[in-house]
């Protein structure tokens, strides 16, 4: 087991034992989720709403998404995007950029 399995693990129950009802994870710096980082946070899910509580993962990178999509877990209520991906924000405005890029210099097609 991942020394951030253990620090996830103990936060938890920490917060749990606090009666905090909503946790967010921020999940922006985490490039890599192995199996047994998915079954903690599948851990930490179930610790929470066993006390009423709802866990929320935040700023997923496309590569955490894509396994949490794949996995099929993306669709368990602790996936929930509370904002989106820093790189999909930022890719989201690139493309408004270059559409608006696209209609000053007249290059954007009939969209009427």
């Amino acid at each position: 087991m991942g020394e951030g399995n253990v620090i996830l693990r103990e936060i938890v129950r920490e917060l749990s034992e606090k009666g905090r009802k909503a946790v967010v994870l921020n999940l922006g710096e985490v490039l890599y989720v192995d199996s047994s980082g998915v079954g903690e946070l599948v851990k930490a899910h179930t610790t929470i709403r066993n006390q009423g509580g709802q866990l929320k993962l935040t700023n997923l990178t496309k590569r955490v998404n894509d396994l949490l999509e794949m996995t099929h877990l993306s669709a368990v209520s602790i996936f929930i995007r509370t904002r989106p991906a820093r790189s999909s924000h930022l890719e989201a405005h690139k493309q408004r950029f270059s559409a608006s890029m696209d209609i000053l210099r007249g290059e954007a097609s009939d969209r009427s």
